[in-house]
Parts: structure tokens; sequence; C-alpha cells
């Protein structure tokens, strides 16, 4: 097998001082300005691109369908194939104590519920989380999700946080605040999206 020991690599019209690639042992850094073809192919779990996005508004419904009120996406569209890791956090709150755990919290892509659990009755959809507090106190949430078909229907989806209030109930559900914000303030809803190589 034969070898080839060099120190800069440049193209046949390239200048001197300007190699966009150069080696040091067995080390090869690409310079500034040097641009990967669509043959490159990255591991499998590789992160493509990310988007972290917060959201301040109150929001409020007693309604036992879901209520997109957060909206969140990409600034580049989804390449085919991969998958999107989704996190939300933030504060809920709830009117009054109910019996199946009371208010549901969800994900949609779009019209598409992403739910997979079963909290607080069927309703019109299966939840992520539940809303459960028996006062309006303001404790924390956490939702994560990997939407496995995230380019169903489009390389741009938008996905949204959604409340709703459990099947057959009447009380009001609270997303982004307590609904008291004399006594337990409000907070901040942050989102964050990875798209991740499959």
């Amino acid at each position: 097998m034969s070898k080839i020991y060099v120190d800069e690599i440049t193209g046949f019209e390239g200048t001197e001082t300007g190699a966009p690639i150069t080696l040091s042992g067995d080390t090869a850094t690409l310079g500034t300005g040097t641009t990967l073809g669509s043959a490159v192919t990255f591991p499998a779990g590789h992160i493509v691109q990310t988007k972290l996005s917060y959201d301040y508004g109150q929001y409020s419904t007693a309604s036992t369908t879901f209520q997109k009120y957060i909206s969140f996406s990409f600034d580049n569209p989804i390449t085919s194939g991969n998958q999107v890791y989704i996190y939300v956090n933030g504060i809920s709150g709830r009117g009054a104590f109910g019996i199946n755990w009371g208010g549901r919290l969800t994900i949609f892509r779009d019209n598409i519920n992403l739910g997979d659990g079963n909290w607080s009755g069927v309703g019109d959809g299966k939840a992520l989380d539940s809303i459960c507090s028996n006062d309006t106190d303001n404790p924390p949430f956490i939702m994560q999700h990997i939407d496995t078909t995230p380019t169903n229907t489009t390389t741009t989806p938008t996905y949204y946080v959604a409340i709703a209030e459990m099947a057959g109930g009447s009380t009001t559900n609270y997303l982004g605040w307590s609904g008291d914000n004399v006594n337990y303030g409000m907070g901040r809803t942050t989102m964050l999206l990875m798209e991740i190589q499959v």
C-alpha cells in the first residue's frame, strides 16, 4: 500500500496560503469556507439543528377539547426520515381538584396530538402529562417526546403546547401561570426542538 505525506491540500486553482484542508499527524482540519457535499454521511444520532423558544403568555381554558396556545418550530426544513426530540417545561395550574387528576397537557404537531398517555380520561385525545393541583398553586410540568414521523405532511411542521380539562369536567386549567398571580406568580414556558439524524 502506498502513502502520500503532505501538510496541506488545495484545489488546482487554489492559492498557496489558502489550503482548505490541513493535515497534522492523523488529524485533518477543514478550513473556513469548506463545504461538505450532500453525499457526506454523519453517524446516527447526530443533531442536525436545534431551536430554543420562550413564551411568557398566560392562558386558561375549561374546555374538554385541547386548546393549542403556544407554537414553536424550526427555522429550517426537517430532512425526511429524521426524528425530532421535543422538550417543554413551564408552570400550570388548576382551579380545583377533580377525579382522574384533572387537567391535561400535550403537544401537537400541526393538527396531530402526539400524546401517548391517557391522563385524566379519554376526552378528545390522549395527553402527555396531567395538571393535578388541589388549589391555584403553580406546580411545574415537564413534557418530553420523540416525534418519529415529523415530516409526514410537511418538512416545516409547527408544534404546539395544548391544555384541556378532563373528560366530563368543568374546571379551569392554566398554562404559563397558576391562575393566581398575586399569591403564586407566573413563569415562562420553555420549548426545545432537536432534529436527530436517523
